[in-house]
């Protein structure tokens, strides 16, 4: 399946625009909080493989991703690291995920989140599709 695909895939779902907005402020919230959850080496590799991922989805995509998401993430993560507790990076994410189903798909879109539909494509989708929504919104990038 092309980028083109899987972002026709999971648009599908997030046709509303207060919905898009929920998942541009919520799904780097969810990356960070996931990567402060797990042992730095593995949020290294995950990070890694993201970049692989959509450097192979996109090359020009992939790169932008890599610049204005992946590093920041990567730097974020290695300075709050030391700074928030396992606690409150997974209360963050719960919160996070709960404002993505609850006021993101219920109370603007009046659907079901992708997830639901296509697990594996919304969980390596979603962070590329925020950065495409925001290159967008701002026609920037």
């Amino acid at each position: 399946m092309s980028l083109q695909d899987k972002y026709r895939f999971y648009s599908a779902y997030h046709q509303n625009y207060y919905n898009r907005i929920v998942h541009i402020v919520t799904v780097p919230i969810i990356c960070l909080s996931t990567l402060l959850l797990l042992p730095k080496s593995v949020g290294d590799l995950l990070l890694l493989a993201y970049n692989l991922y959509y450097n192979y989805l996109d090359s020009a995509d992939g790169l932008k991703w890599s610049i204005f998401f992946g590093m920041p993430l990567w730097f974020l993560r290695l300075k709050l690291a030391d700074q928030i507790s396992f606690q409150s990076s997974l209360g963050v994410n719960i919160l996070a995920w709960l404002v993505q189903v609850i006021v993101g798909h219920w109370i603007f879109e009046k659907n079901q989140p992708a997830f639901l539909t296509g697990l594996w494509d919304s969980v390596t989708v979603s962070p590329l599709f925020v950065m495409m929504e925001t290159e967008k919104l701002l026609f920037i990038i």
